[in-house]
Formats: C-alpha cells, sequence, structure tokens
C-alpha cells in the first residue's frame, strides 16, 4: 500500500437505481464533458456528463474543509451520481499538486462503511498520483458512490488538486455501456485573512 494510509471511517455508497448486466448489453459509447460548474464559494466543482440532452452521471469534487493556509490538510469528497445506470468501476487518480518537482501531498482515504466492500485498490502510480479503483462494484454501483479523502499538503503549498477520472457504467434499459474519461483539476479554497 506503499506510503499511503487508511483511516477509519467514511467511505459510504447509498443504493438507487437499476441493475445491469454488461456482458448482456449492445453499444459502448464514451461520454464526453458536457458541463463543468463550481459552487459552495468554490469548495464544489461537478462534472456533468450526457448522452444528447439526456444527462448519464455527474461527478463532483467537494472540499469538505476550508484551509486555513495551502499546507493546512482539508478532507476532499468524490462524489458519483448516476441515472438509470449502474457504475460497473472506476478509477480516480488524485495529485496535489499536479505538477511539482516536490514530494506531492499525503492523501488518506477513508475506510469502507456499511457493510461489505470489494477490496479497493489504493496505491501510488506513475509520478507519485495515487489510484483509487475498483474494477467490479458489484451491488455498491447501483447508488451515489462517495469517496472521502484527507489531503496532507505537507510543506508544499497544495494550490490545485489534480483530478483523473475513468468511468464504465451500464444500462439493461438502453442496452448500452458508457464510458467515462477525463481529467480536470480542483484550486482548494483558502481561509482570506
Amino acid at each position: 500500500m506503499n506510503r499511503r494510509t487508511f483511516l477509519t471511517t467514511g467511505l459510504a455508497g447509498a443504493g438507487l437505481a437499476t441493475a445491469g448486466c454488461s456482458s448482456l448489453l449492445g453499444s459502448t459509447v464514451t461520454l464526453p464533458l458536457d458541463d463543468t460548474g463550481v459552487d459552495d464559494d468554490g469548495r464544489e466543482k461537478h462534472l456533468i456528463f450526457r448522452e444528447g440532452e439526456q444527462r448519464i452521471a455527474a461527478v463532483s469534487l467537494d472540499q469538505r474543509d476550508v484551509q486555513r493556509s495551502p499546507t493546512d490538510s482539508f478532507g476532499f469528497r468524490i462524489s458519483a451520481s448516476h441515472d438509470d445506470t449502474k457504475i460497473e468501476s472506476f478509477r480516480f487518480d488524485l495529485r496535489a499538486p499536479q505538477t511539482s518537482v516536490d514530494p506531492p501531498a499525503e492523501i488518506y482515504l477513508a475506510s469502507p462503511a456499511g457493510g461489505l466492500w470489494p477490496d479497493i485498490t489504493f496505491e501510488d502510480v506513475e509520478n507519485r498520483w495515487t489510484r483509487i479503483a475498483l474494477d467490479d462494484t458489484g451491488e455498491l454501483g447501483e447508488g451515489t458512490l462517495n469517496l472521502d479523502t484527507i489531503i496532507d499538503p505537507g510543506t508544499v503549498p497544495a494550490t490545485e488538486v489534480g483530478v483523473r477520472v475513468e468511468m464504465e457504467l451500464s444500462s439493461t434499459e438502453s442496452r448500452k455501456t458508457y464510458t467515462i474519461d477525463t481529467q480536470t483539476q480542483f484550486e482548494p479554497v483558502v481561509e482570506q485573512s
């Protein structure tokens, strides 16, 4: 597990959509990033993915608390919501700052709560990005997915958090598989003095 550590609270998924089986599905559609929005005074960023006019999924990045200084740690939640689909797999890569010759922030993942979870990949990958991934979500993919982390910048200010998103969703209704593959950055809010 390298330099990363699990915390003891907070990872949860809640049930809502329809179950599906990707082996029974027809076409595969790659969903482009259709829209982004920032709210809650800059502490939330929403990535919206649509097929035509229909919203298929949204990935929200949520800074849980405002930093007093750019080197203070802060809670950071990734939420994936979806309509009439099931999340089959996901991969989120994080790095703060996104590019730096100095060591990046330490990222801690809250351990799963609310029942049995499959083994989640939580590791360092190339250039010290932190990967959080699950190849088969099972029943967890039927609802909104929440991943809670803490980002601890150490001595290098976290002026931005790089986020890479890959997801596969399925729909038994439309018999489609949807893929998402995008990259963005999130700028943490620091308390104004």
